[in-house]
């Protein structure tokens, strides 16, 4: 580690302090930290990558120095990191040693840094490998970006990437699709980034709006911001009406500016600032698109604090927000196309079991993803969803699945 072992004893002290106390983001807490001491940028790198690290494996961390008797406070397991010259990947290696007698979803959990309740909820959803396979790949950081090809070609955003140190790689399936090379370089200064020309996008979310595709008609996007599947689907041009929700005025506020700079002025968007819980609207829509709020534990490498406030009662929550959206979207679109960014079933088969039993007259349609798999096992209705798993697509975990009227 480059970074002085003293200085780090500091700051990732004070780092998870504001993690566990006042329950924000990883980047606006690493934010607070590099402003409170004024970290020049290259040390600020490097902490940004240790801070990560060690957020994404907190359980594993926090198991270990409790076994070695440090208590459970930001200021112990820091301590107990800086006699460990804060090298997580050594803490991993003495962990594996102490794991011998313990169930195996408990070493899973402990392993790859995930509450342990988590692991055991899925544990019997999928085979133990692809379940360690589906954890790990969300521990691995991944940043995809989108080619908005009716701005320029992959050709040309590549290179504009490039030549602003950006080193790309392309997808080998889809053309617009591209992964930096380095995960944590930052990308926003980029001005084919500013322009729009590329958009930051994940590999699931973009799939995801292929589904889109199909369809024409009046649309509803009902969970709309920030807007950047509302982005892909304008881009489309099938739709007569558009659309867009969300609860939060500061967020719904954004997405016409993000809607005019990719796509430019759309005169058939309408911009909604409501709770598309209860709203109902005169038009009867061809698709509403429900880009679900929800726990995020399939976007860990984005924000890996989620796996800190990650409990099963916000899951249920979550769960029930998303079974309010779907009702009401029912009574007015033809066709409701759920998704979640969760790898738990909570948010995702069991939602859609309560939609069928409740709605009337709704029913399932099958549908196929990109790199999609059928729902997790042990649910009846299996075949006719599917789930994106993280390391199949090499990306974000969402559940899918469209329903239908009539």
């Amino acid at each position: 580690m480059s970074v002085d072992p003293h200085k780090a004893r500091l700051y990732m002290s004070v780092f998870l302090s504001t993690l566990t106390t006042r329950k924000i983001s990883f980047e606006k807490a690493f934010r607070t930290l590099v402003r409170k001491y004024n970290i020049k940028t290259w040390e600020a790198d490097q902490l940004y990558k240790l801070a990560y690290k060690i957020v994404i494996y907190y359980y594993s961390i926090e198991f270990l120095a409790r076994l070695k008797g440090y208590k459970n406070t930001p200021s112990h397991l820091t301590e107990f990191l800086y006699q460990m010259k804060f090298d997580v990947n050594r803490v991993l290696e003495e962990l594996g040693e102490e794991l011998g007698g313990l169930s195996p979803s408990t070493r899973i959990s402990l392993m790859h840094g995930y509450p342990p309740w988590i692991v055991r909820d899925l544990y019997g959803k999928l085979p133990l490998d692809e379940l360690e396979k589906m954890l790990s790949s969300l521990n691995v950081r991944k940043r995809w970006l989108v080619v908005n090809t009716a701005k320029t070609s992959v050709e040309k955003a590549v290179e504009c990437l490039e030549n602003h140190g950006v080193e790309v790689i392309r997808h080998p399936d889809i053309e617009e699709l591209l992964m930096t090379r380095d995960p944590f370089k930052k990308v926003a200064h980029v001005p084919c980034i500013k322009r729009a020309e590329v958009l930051p996008q994940d590999i699931s979310s973009y799939i995801i709006t292929k589904l889109l595709e199909e369809f024409t008609g009046d649309f509803v996007d009902a969970c709309s911001a920030p807007g950047l599947k509302l982005v892909r689907t304008l881009l489309t041009g099938n739709y007569g009406r558009a659309i867009a929700v969300d609860i939060s005025e500061k967020r719904m506020s954004i997405v016409p500016k993000v809607v005019e700079k990719a796509v430019g002025r759309v005169p058939t968007l309408i911009v909604v600032n409501g709770d598309s819980r209860t709203l109902i609207f005169n038009v009867k829509s061809s698709l509403v698109l429900i880009d679900a709020p929800c726990s995020n534990s399939g976007a860990i490498y984005a924000n890996p604090v989620v796996k800190l406030y990650l409990t099963r009662k916000l899951t249920w929550k979550m769960s029930k927000i998303q079974l309010s959206l779907i009702l009401n979207s029912l009574k007015y679109g033809e066709r409701v196309l759920y998704v979640a960014c969760s790898i738990h079933p909570l948010e995702g088969e069991e939602v859609s079991l309560k939609v069928i039993g409740k709605a009337k007259n709704a029913r399932l349609a099958k549908i196929s993803v990109k790199y999609g798999s059928q729902g997790y096992s042990g649910y009846e209705h299996s075949k006719l969803v599917q789930r994106l798993y993280p390391h199949v697509v090499n990306g974000q975990g969402f559940f899918v699945a469209m329903f239908e009227r009539g």
